[in-house]
């Protein structure tokens, strides 16, 4: 059995035309809920996902983020910024996904860098 190891992520959240239980609301003061069933984007509410990113190497195949422009692909060749996915709220990329509480965390007041365990 592997040893739990503590890492340092950086948090990403990026607009999503797919479902998500974040959303912020272009209606009211702009602020970020976590909705406790999926939601479709609507006039009202733009939908987004988390990305909990790491410095460790990324690896053919492997889940990444350039920040930059917000990409999100699986790994062929490296681009200069790209970051390695190793947590996300996008159920598509099948990679473990944060607690409910640290998702609401988030909603009540968005941090950038978090400490984890995988």
């Amino acid at each position: 059995m592997e040893a739990i190891k503590k890492k340092r992520f950086r948090v990403h959240r990026v607009p999503t035309e797919g479902e998500s239980h974040l959303g912020l609301s272009a209606s009211g003061a702009f602020d970020l809920t976590y909705f406790k069933e999926l939601r479709k984007e609507d006039d009202d509410t733009v939908l987004f996902h988390l990305y909990y990113t790491s410095d460790d190497e990324i690896k053919e195949g492997d889940w990444k983020l350039n920040p930059t422009i917000g990409h999100i692909v699986r790994h062929v060749t490296y681009s200069d910024g790209d970051r390695k996915i190793e947590v996300s709220t996008d159920p598509k990329l099948n990679l473990p996904q944060p607690s409910q509480d640290t998702i609401k965390a988030y909603c009540e007041k968005p941090f950038e860098e978090c400490d984890g365990e995988m």
